[in-house]
């Protein structure tokens, strides 16, 4: 798993990327989405525990909990999923307009891209320290 400056440096390269060639709504999904797993499994407990001590926080049963969670590809897919059937329900119904449903798919597909990118560079490099 990499660390922080890794997702960072990776999410910050997404967003400037994906904001230069299409939107920065693209850019700004694929940086949220490449972050969150972590933020949700550290963020958590972090703010139950009132502390940011890294060695504290995985010792936490709530950070495994999420950690099963946030760090499953078939969670990602599924959520995305939602997201997805919800745009298309809401335009059939006339609740959203093309354009906007058009919008949201393509953020929807930033983010989804985003969380699948954190969880290979997860799989992928075996961090060095709680930073790198």
């Amino acid at each position: 798993m990499p660390g922080v400056l890794t997702h960072v440096v990776v999410s910050t390269v997404g967003l400037i990327l994906l904001w230069s060639l299409f939107n920065w709504k693209y850019g700004l999904s694929f940086f949220i989405g490449h972050l969150i797993p972590d933020l949700i499994k550290f963020g958590i407990p972090a703010i139950q525990d009132d502390s940011l001590n890294f060695a504290l926080l995985i010792q936490d049963p709530v950070f495994w909990k999420l950690n099963s969670f946030t760090h499953s590809f078939l969670f990602w897919i599924l959520l995305s999923a939602f997201v997805l059937i919800l745009t298309l329900v809401l335009n059939d119904f006339g609740m959203i307009k093309k354009e906007r449903r058009n919008t949201w798919v393509w953020v929807n597909f930033g983010f989804i891209v985003g969380a699948v990118v954190h969880l290979i560079l997860d799989l992928l490099i075996i961090e060095k320290s709680f930073w790198v």
